[in-house]
This record gives structure tokens, C-alpha cells and sequence, in this order.
């Protein structure tokens, strides 16, 4: 049998290592927890900006049934998702710019995510404005006018692609 400070001491000793795996337990759910809470803030953004990509593809879609529509309701419905679509690509590019509370999109405070947003030798500022420039264009253009020889059909079809693809 063993002496009772001996017992005593070993007592202690298995409490506190209890204590401590307890406490590692719970920092360890805690700080999974605000990782987890982090990850769902990026896939909203990233979700988003995968969103806005495919918008820009909808509208190459729409723009091509416009340039090759023999319909006039044809190229009228095309035009009406061109349209609806611009406004969602602009809303989507504005929520990611500038953050939303209730989409859970941070604010751009970090400077060099600010600079691709603004580098005025091809900032997705820049590049968004171009390309919702040419669409309009084509939104603009009547069935007659309109062909897929246009450059701003050619830009929104191959550029326009290219570039927000990669966003």
C-alpha cells in the first residue's frame, strides 16, 4: 500500500492532467469553431465571385443569340436576359467591393486586394467598366445592327470570357 502523501501527490497530479486535457479540449472546439465561422465568411465571397463569373459567361450566351437571332421575339427575350443580367453582374460586383452585412461579404481592406480592384493598367474596376460598356453596347443595338462581326460583341464573346474567368 502507499504511503498517503504519496497517493495524496499522484491524486493531484491526475486532477491537474485531467485539468489540463479538459482546458486543451475546450480551447481546441473553441478555436475550431472561429475557423470554421472564418472559412464560411471566404466561401461566401468566393461564392460570389464564382457567381459574377458566371454571369459574364450568361451574358456571352444571350449576346451570341442576339448576334445570330432571325427571330424578332428571339432577339427580344436574348436582349431581356442581357439586361437582367448586366444588373446582376454590377450588384455583384458592388456587394464584393464593398461588403454586406447580410451576405456575410467583408469590406476590401486589405491593400492588395484593393490594388486589383483599382490598378488603373487593368484593375477588375477598370475591366468591369469596359465590359459592361461593350454589353450595353450590344444591349443597345437593334437586330439590324447587331452581328457577330461587331467589336463589342467580339470583346464581350472573347475578352470579356477570358478575363473574368480568371477572377
Amino acid at each position: 500500500m502507499l504511503p498517503t502523501n504519496i497517493a495524496k501527490n499522484l491524486r493531484s497530479r491526475y486532477i491537474a492532467g485531467l485539468s489540463i486535457i479538459a482546458l486543451l479540449i475546450t480551447s481546441s472546439c473553441i478555436m475550431m469553431q472561429w475557423v470554421i465561422s472564418e472559412q464560411e465568411n471566404y466561401s461566401s465571397v468566393i461564392s460570389l465571385a464564382g457567381h459574377q463569373a458566371g454571369l459574364v459567361s450568361r451574358i456571352a450566351y444571350f449576346s451570341s443569340l442576339m448576334a445570330i437571332s432571325d427571330s424578332g421575339t428571339e432577339f427580344d427575350m436574348a436582349r431581356a436576359q442581357v439586361g437582367r443580367t448586366i444588373n446582376k453582374l454590377k450588384s455583384a460586383h458592388k456587394t464584393l467591393r464593398n461588403g454586406s452585412k447580410e451576405l456575410d461579404i467583408p469590406v476590401v481592406t486589405n491593400d492588395n486586394l484593393r490594388d486589383i480592384y483599382d490598378n488603373p493598367m487593368g484593375g477588375l474596376e477598370i475591366a468591369l467598366q469596359r465590359f459592361v460598356e461593350r454589353v450595353e453596347i450590344v444591349y443597345n443595338s437593334s437586330s439590324a445592327e447587331l452581328s457577330v462581326n461587331s467589336q463589342a460583341y467580339i470583346f464581350i464573346t472573347t475578352y470579356g470570357l477570358t478575363r473574368w474567368n480568371l477572377c
